[in-house]
């Protein structure tokens, strides 16, 4: 998938269907971004600040049926790895589920997993939101994009995530169905 930045993307030609988050986010319909592929997936990229602190950048790309989302977040890894590992749990609780968030600073992103049905699909919430300011008020701008998973996937992708930051592995990619 060829990577594109929200600075690129000439707004007019999407006729509306894009909606700019903050300076870092879009969501919009996949076709007009260049991206023709139906598969989902859930991409994480960590680009390190501080590798003693495991302070860094978390760039977090999402499609799911047309749609695609981009936004960056300067998380502590150390609070993304008890994540990883609670992805480990089978099964996953419908009541609590499992979620992670980034925290509140300038762009913020939300990832929730949870059952879907009971032959072991999993609804994976993706939801980006930008506090930006114009003219003195705060605007919030937000996207929510979803995509089934199953068990496998989800393992895949734990053992991704629970390496990042290591030399060798900067990415998590979770391969959706929908």
């Amino acid at each position: 998938m060829p990577r594109r930045r929200a600075a690129r993307v000439n707004y007019a030609r999407l006729s509306g269907r894009v909606a700019h988050i903050g300076g870092f986010a879009v969501i919009g319909k996949g076709a007009a971004l260049g991206y023709e592929d139906p598969m989902s997936e859930l991409r994480l990229t960590y680009r390190a600040d501080d590798d003693e602190n495991r302070l860094g950048t978390l760039v977090v790309q999402v499609r799911s049926s047309g749609f695609v989302g981009y936004a960056e977040s300067y998380v502590d890894l150390n609070q993304l790895i008890p994540f990883a590992i609670n992805l480990e749990a089978y099964p996953i609780s419908a009541d609590t589920g499992l979620s992670y968030f980034t925290g509140q600073i300038e762009d913020e992103v939300r990832i929730s997993v949870i059952p879907k049905t009971s032959r072991g699909h999993l609804l994976v919430t993706v939801e980006l939101q930008h506090r930006g300011w114009w003219e003195g008020q705060q605007m919030r701008q937000t996207g929510t994009l979803q995509l089934v998973t199953d068990y496998a996937g989800l393992d895949t992708f734990r053992r991704q995530l629970g390496r990042l930051g290591e030399a060798d592995q900067v990415e998590a990619v979770l391969i959706g169905a929908a």
